[in-house]
């Protein structure tokens, strides 16, 4: 079975409204092109999502918080520029010699 990996859009369509709020960042991303695969842990709100920014290879991405002043802010950062190299940096695939 595999598993049960879903959009953003998705979770819009679901009603989770932690994603039309400010909290996400709406509209710095395609939402439809997002598929989340982990979080940072219970509370952080921040997702780890493959961005299919070009359909055959996407991009690995997190929402990042920070604080300016008293604001908090959020912003889409990349990590890797591949599924494959994120696989390789966390120990889920071996690099090639």
């Amino acid at each position: 079975m595999t598993p049960p990996f879903h959009t953003i859009s998705d979770e819009v369509g679901w009603g989770n409204d932690f994603w039309t709020t400010h909290l996400s960042n709406v509209g710095e991303i395609d939402y439809a092109k997002a598929v989340i695969i982990a979080d940072f842990g219970l509370g952080s709100d921040s997702p780890i999502i493959l961005y299919y920014e070009h359909q055959d290879r996407p991009i690995v991405m997190y929402l990042k918080w920070s604080v300016e002043g008293r604001k908090a802010r959020q912003q889409w950062i990349r990590t890797h520029n591949s599924f494959e190299d994120f696989a390789t940096d966390v120990g889920l695939i071996e690099r090639n010699a």
